[in-house]
C-alpha cells in the first residue's frame, strides 16, 4: 500500500480546511471522524471519501448544529434525515435572531441614554408627562430583611425578567415606594424591570410625573430630596400620587463608587 498515493495524512487535510490536527484527534475521539487507518509510525491516514465528509461535519458546525446532531446525521446521511436537521436549525437561527434583534434595541437606547448624561442637571426638578410602561415587579421587600435577602431578590427579578437575553444589567430596573407622605420612612419596598410581554404584571399608568435626578442611591435619594420636592409642590399647588419609582442612571457600569451614582425620582402627579 502506497500510503501517500492514496490516502491523506491528518497534516495535509488539516491544512486543506485551515483547520488543527487537534481538531481531527478530537473527531476520532468522540467517533465523529475517524481516520481510515493508524499507520505502523503512528500517522493517522484518511480516504480522499472522508475529505468530504470532513466538510459537511465542518459546514453543519458553521451553521451552528451541536456535534452530537451531526455526529447522527454522519453515521445515516440521506435526504429524509438531513430535511428535518436543517428545518430544526433554521427555527434555532430565527430564535437567535430575534434575541439579537433585542439585545441592538437594547443597546442603541443604553447608548442614548448615556449620551443623555452630559445634560443632566442634579437637584433640578421638572414635570414631564410619560406613556404607561410595561414592568415586572416583585412583591414587598421589607426593609428589615437582611442586606443578603434584599440583594438576592433584587437579582432573582433581573434574572427572571432577562430570559434568555442576558445584559440583565442594562434592564430598565428600579425600585418603587408607596407613601403616604414623602416624609416618613419606608417601610419596604418593590423591585421593577422592563421585560417581555408574556412576564409583565403590572403597568405603570400614563401621567405627567414629577422628575428629579439626585446624587444619591435609591435607599436615601426620597429622604434627602422630599424637602425640595415637597416645596415645589407647594409652590405650584400639586398632589403627587403614593407610588415613588426610583431608577439608577449612573451605577457600577460607569462608576466604581456609589459616592457618584445618578438615580432618578418619578412620581405621577394627581390631575
Amino acid at each position: 500500500m502506497n500510503e501517500k498515493l492514496h490516502y491523506l495524512y491528518a497534516r495535509e487535510l488539516a491544512e486543506l480546511y485551515d483547520i488543527s490536527k487537534q481538531t481531527l484527534i478530537f473527531y476520532d475521539k468522540i467517533n465523529l471522524l475517524k481516520p481510515a487507518f493508524v499507520g505502523n509510525n503512528g500517522y493517522r491516514m484518511y480516504s480522499f471519501k472522508q475529505f468530504f465528509i470532513l466538510g459537511i461535519i465542518l459546514d453543519l458546525k458553521n451553521m451552528g448544529l451541536h456535534l452530537s446532531d451531526i455526529q447522527d446525521f454522519i453515521s445515516n446521511r440521506n435526504t429524509d434525515s438531513l430535511i428535518p436537521l436543517l428545518s430544526k436549525q433554521i427555527k434555532n437561527l430565527e430564535k437567535k435572531r430575534a434575541m439579537i434583534d433585542r439585545l441592538c434595541y437594547r443597546l442603541q437606547n443604553e447608548v442614548i441614554r448615556l449620551k443623555g448624561h452630559s445634560d443632566i442637571r442634579l437637584n433640578e426638578i421638572s414635570l414631564s408627562y410619560l406613556e404607561s410602561e410595561d414592568m415586572i415587579i416583585s412583591e414587598k421587600i421589607p426593609f428589615c430583611e437582611s442586606q443578603k435577602d434584599r440583594f438576592i431578590a433584587s437579582a432573582e427579578l433581573l434574572k427572571n425578567a432577562s430570559e434568555n437575553d442576558c445584559l440583565r444589567s442594562l434592564l430598565a430596573a428600579g425600585f418603587v415606594f408607596e407613601l403616604d407622605n414623602l416624609e416618613e420612612e419606608p417601610e419596604y419596598y418593590k423591585i421593577f424591570s422592563n421585560a417581555s410581554v408574556n412576564k409583565t404584571n403590572f403597568q405603570r399608568p400614563r401621567s405627567i410625573y414629577l422628575q428629579m435626578y439626585v446624587n444619591y442611591t435609591f435607599q436615601n435619594a426620597l429622604q434627602l430630596a422630599a424637602p425640595a420636592i415637597k416645596d415645589f409642590c407647594q409652590s405650584l399647588n400639586i398632589k403627587l400620587g403614593k407610588q415613588v419609582y426610583i431608577r439608577p442612571v449612573k451605577n457600577y457600569w460607569t462608576s466604581d463608587t456609589m459616592d457618584t451614582f445618578i438615580s432618578k425620582i418619578e412620581i405621577p402627579v394627581i390631575i
